[in-house]
C-alpha cells in the first residue's frame, strides 16, 4: 500500500471489534480506509474474540490490520465477549472524537471528513452515524438528520459521553441495549444522535456478516438485549452447507469488486 503523508491531519482512534472472519474483515477495513479513515491519523484500538472460522487464529487478524494501519494496540482473549470487547476498546480511546467499527461492515460510498465531524460544534451531539438506510422520514433539526436512538453501527462518537457511560457498565449485558435504556449521563442529560450525510441520502453502509451467521448457522438466542448475549448453532444438512459455501463466497467477491479498492 502506498504511504500517505500523516502531517497535518486530525488524530483519530479507530475502535474495532473483531473475531477469526479476515475475509469479512479484509473488505470492512479496505472499504472503510479508502472511503474514510485514510483521510485522518489513526490508531486502532482492537479486540479479537477467538470466534468465528477456525481455520484462522487471532495473528491472521492482525496480519489484516496492519495492512491499513500503522498504530495498533490489540488484546486477545482467551474467551469471546462482545461486551467486554467494547468495554476494553473504549476504556483505550484518547482522541476527543473516535470512530467505532465492528469487523462485518462495508462502506459504499465516500464520506466527507469535515461534514461528518460538524455536528459535534453541537455540544449535546455525542454520535454521528452513517446510515443502513436511507435518510428519509427521519427528524431534521439545525441541519442534521437527528435519530432518536442510540446504535453501534459504524459511528463516530464524543469519547467523553462513552467514557462516563462505561462507569457503569454491565458486562453480561448487551452493550448497544444498556445504552440505549438508558441514554443520559451526568454531562449530557439530553444526548443527542445524528446520522450523516443529508435527507433523502441513499444508506451508506451494507452489513455483510449476515451471510457469514447463515453459512455457520449462528442465531442469536437472547433476541431481546436485556440479558445476556451469546450465540447458538442451528443444525443444517450437508446439500445447504454446500449451497451456502457458494453463496458465500460469490458474495465476498462480488463485495470486492464493487466497492474494495487495489492496494
Amino acid at each position: 500500500m502506498k504511504k500517505i503523508n500523516e502531517k497535518n491531519k486530525k488524530n483519530l482512534d479507530v475502535v474495532l471489534i473483531a473475531t477469526l472472519r479476515p475475509d469479512i474483515l479484509n473488505i470492512t477495513l479496505n472499504t472503510f480506509y479508502h472511503n474514510l479513515l485514510k483521510n485522518f491519523n489513526c490508531r486502532l484500538i482492537v479486540n479479537i474474540d477467538p470466534i468465528g472460522d477456525k481455520n484462522y487464529t487471532q495473528e491472521d487478524i492482525i496480519k489484516v490490520c496492519k495492512k491499513y494501519f500503522h498504530f495498533i494496540v490489540c488484546n486477545k482473549p482467551n474467551k469471546p465477549s462482545f461486551t467486554k470487547a467494547v468495554f476494553w476498546c473504549w476504556g483505550k480511546v484518547q482522541t476527543d472524537i473516535f470512530f467505532h467499527l465492528e469487523d462485518d461492515w462495508c462502506l459504499r460510498s465516500l464520506v466527507n471528513k469535515n461534514l461528518s465531524l460538524k455536528p459535534f460544534l453541537q455540544e449535546n451531539i455525542v454520535q454521528v452515524r452513517l446510515n443502513i438506510r436511507q435518510n428519509k422520514k427521519l427528524i431534521k433539526k439545525d441541519g442534521s438528520i437527528h435519530s432518536e436512538v442510540f446504535s453501534l453501527n459504524p459511528s463516530f462518537f464524543r469519547a467523553n459521553y462513552i467514557k462516563e457511560k462505561i462507569k457503569g457498565f454491565d458486562l453480561n449485558l448487551d452493550p448497544e441495549k444498556q445504552i440505549a435504556y438508558n441514554i443520559a449521563s451526568r454531562s449530557f442529560k439530553k444526548p443527542d444522535f445524528v446520522f450523516y450525510g443529508i435527507e433523502g441520502q441513499n444508506s451508506m453502509i451494507i452489513d455483510i456478516g449476515k451471510i457469514f451467521r447463515e453459512l455457520n448457522a449462528f442465531d442469536k438466542w437472547n433476541s431481546s438485549g436485556r440479558g445476556n448475549i451469546a450465540w447458538k448453532r442451528k443444525k443444517l444438512n450437508f446439500f445447504r452447507v454446500q449451497f451456502l459455501k457458494l453463496k458465500y463466497d460469490l458474495y465476498l467477491n462480488i463485495l470486492k469488486f464493487k466497492y474494495c479498492v487495489e492496494s
